[in-house]
């Protein structure tokens, strides 16, 4: 019995290998295709997210230049005015408003504050009578920086308890009067949609 189970021995371990080597080929190719494909999903994640950011970069700018360019043609209207606009000018802001704050878009509302407290809303949505735009936050930080164009923090809006950040401006006339406070909203909610559907489909 001894012998035979010293020749067993030397006879299993070259068997072993022997099976090693010849999977040796295998291993090597299973290692270099895991590789492989993990370098390809880092390429595609890494294009995934470049796409994602230039896209988001372009939407964004796009909307913050319609932001910029209407409260600042708001703003020069307000004070040639001094704080009212006739009944043309204010017709025309609600058409472009309208066609700004369409269905889809981040722009969420459009409106200002008179010095008598009158709040004239172009947005689609009506406001309710009981608002107060002094006490809100935007229209506060406004006041502190009078003719610039400056944001809020995030918050609910006061209409559908959606949550928007408010760019506003404190227009002054001449002497430094007050004339009126303009908030422009925009959507987070619908801007975090669009971030959702660029990491989905890519569109």
């Amino acid at each position: 019995m001894p012998p035979l189970t010293v020749t067993a021995r030397p006879h299993h371990s070259f068997i072993l290998r022997y099976l090693l080597l010849l999977a040796l080929p295998l291993l090597l190719l299973t290692a270099g295709s895991g590789y492989l494909f993990v370098t390809k999903q880092q390429e595609t994640m890494r294009n995934r997210f470049e796409f994602f950011s230039n896209s988001s970069a372009q939407q964004w700018d796009g909307a913050l230049a319609s932001v910029d360019a209407q409260i600042n043609i708001l703003a020069a209207d307000l004070e040639l005015n001094d704080g009212i606009l006739p009944p043309v000018l204010s017709q025309r802001h609600h058409q472009v408003w309208q066609q700004l704050s369409r269905t889809g878009s981040m722009l969420k509302g459009l409106y200002y504050v008179q010095r008598d407290n009158k709040l004239v809303n172009f947005a689609h949505l009506p406001i309710p009578g009981s608002f107060d735009a002094s006490r809100r936050n935007w229209y506060q930080v406004a006041i502190k920086t009078p003719g610039i164009n400056v944001w809020s923090a995030p918050y609910l809006d006061a209409i559908q308890h959606v949550p928007v950040i408010t760019l506003s401006r404190a227009v002054l006339n001449r002497q430094g009067e007050l004339l009126a406070v303009i908030g422009i909203d925009i959507d987070l909610s619908e801007i975090s949609q669009r971030i959702g559907r660029l990491l989905q489909g890519g569109r």
